[in-house]
């Protein structure tokens, strides 16, 4: 089962670079962190055609999403994506007034936030343009989870000084999100088991259950669900050439896709303390034919450098080619 497993999730990951662009790539697995330089990277990985100007020119919407993380998405998921981290009026308050504002304050400041971020704006811009003296990031968040603001790309791959920018989004239903998340959960990091999908939306056991029965989703064997639709797909899927290899980033979708027992198609479970941290955030890893071999930590910045931690030691032409990786990875970010 794992064999087909790793088969199967490799293709519909669009690994080996299969898909066209990175318009193909960001839709083909419902959306990627962030965070950059991850984000390019994770559909860099995935694109046989990728450049800085082509994703900057991508069409896509930064929200709140999986595992209420932010993610990109495309612009038609924003909505769906957004509800599944819609706050209930009794978080949101709890949430404010760690961070020391009243409702009362939270309502007073939205127009006022949304006026001035009319055009992209950082957060201490926005901070500075309403007279507010403390952190604003509680604020920024509420509205951000509730469609009102959406974070907007940075000056570059590397830079994570993202900006705010007013929106008019409206999350959709939970039940509606839950139901068109468990759909391309089952397409993209599928097959996959109930409690699988209710680690990634989040969702309780009972809300993962009925969005993956909303699908007619079919147990192909040990818990594992999938879509009718491709169960062919499924079970004629071809084995990952031996000579693919992937360099795929820190916080990949794939790496990020599965809580700790659902990693097997991809990871020795021996090997789970050296390919995520402490956190459980994933590192870099290195696949060759759909299978991490090793984990890299890189900067990219002034003091640019990459640390390697091979599982096993390399043979000449898997060395060569994970180092052909790290080449293109060095170009598109420098």
């Amino acid at each position: 089962m794992i064999e087909q497993l790793r088969r199967f999730t490799y293709a519909r990951q669009m690994l080996g670079r299969s898909a066209a662009g990175p318009a193909e790539a960001l839709r083909a697995v419902a959306g990627v962190y962030s965070s950059h330089p991850s984000g390019p990277l994770s559909l860099s990985a995935r694109s046989k055609s990728f450049s800085a100007k082509a994703y900057e020119e991508l069409d896509h919407v930064r929200v709140p999403a999986f595992r209420g993380s932010i993610h990109i998405v495309a612009p038609e998921s924003a909505e769906l994506a957004l509800g599944l981290t819609k706050e209930t009026e009794k978080q949101r308050d709890y949430r404010l007034k760690y961070m020391g504002f009243t409702r009362a304050q939270y309502e007073d400041l939205k127009p006022k936030i949304r006026k001035a971020a009319q055009n992209p704006r950082t957060a201490a811009e926005l901070r500075e343009d309403v007279g507010l003296e403390k952190r604003v990031s509680a604020v920024l968040g509420g509205m951000n989870r509730e469609g009102l603001l959406v974070r907007v790309g940075s000056a570059n791959l590397r830079s994570n000084a993202l900006r705010y920018q007013a929106a008019r989004l409206k999350p959709a239903a939970k039940e509606k999100s839950h139901e068109w998340a468990a759909g391309e959960y089952l397409r993209a990091f599928g097959p996959a088991r109930v409690r699988d999908f209710a680690w990634w939306a989040p969702a309780s056991a009972r809300e993962a259950a009925a969005a993956f029965d909303a699908h007619g989703a079919i147990d192909v064997g040990e818990g594992y669900f999938l879509r009718p639709e491709d169960r062919d797909a499924f079970e004629g899927a071809q084995a990952v050439r031996g000579d693919r290899v992937d360099v795929i980033p820190k916080w990949d979708c794939l790496t990020m896709g599965y809580p700790k027992d659902g990693r097997e198609r991809f990871l020795h479970p021996e090997l789970y303390d050296r390919a995520y941290d402490f956190r459980g955030d994933g590192r870099g890893l290195m696949l060759a034919a759909g299978q991490a071999v090793g984990a890299w930590e890189g900067r990219f910045g002034s003091k640019p450098g990459i640390e390697l931690d091979w599982f096993e030691k390399p043979g000449a032409k898997l060395k060569a080619a994970v180092e052909k990786g790290f080449d293109e990875v060095r170009a598109l970010l420098s």
